[in-house]
C-alpha cells in the first residue's frame, strides 16, 4: 500500500449494510417498518393498549393463581403495586 496515495472513503451504502449486518438486521424488517409508518397513529395507540390490556390481564391470573385467598380489592392493590415495581425497577 502506498502510503502517500489518498485513502478512498468507504462507500456509504456498503458501510450502512455492513453495520446493518453487524447488528444482526434482516431485511424483512425493513417491510415491517414501512407497514408501521404507513398505519394512523390511532391504530398503533389501538394495538399498544390492547397489548398493555392482555398484559395486565395476564399479570392479574398470576397473581390469582399465586393466591388465590385475596379478594378482587386485594388483588388489584396487588397488581397496583407490582405494576409499580416494574415501572420503577423494569420488567
Amino acid at each position: 500500500m502506498d502510503p502517500y496515495k489518498p485513502l478512498t472513503p468507504p462507500d456509504p451504502r456498503a458501510e450502512a449494510q455492513r453495520l446493518l449486518r453487524e447488528i444482526g438486521w434482516d431485511e424483512s424488517e425493513r417491510v415491517q417498518i414501512r407497514l408501521y409508518a404507513t398505519m394512523p397513529p390511532k391504530v398503533k395507540i389501538a394495538g399498544m393498549l390492547r397489548f398493555r390490556n392482555s398484559q395486565v390481564a395476564a399479570l392479574r391470573k398470576r397473581i390469582q393463581r399465586e393466591q388465590p385467598d385475596l379478594t378482587p380489592q386485594e388483588v388489584g392493590l396487588a397488581l397496583r403495586r407490582r405494576l409499580d415495581l416494574i415501572k420503577e425497577y423494569g420488567g
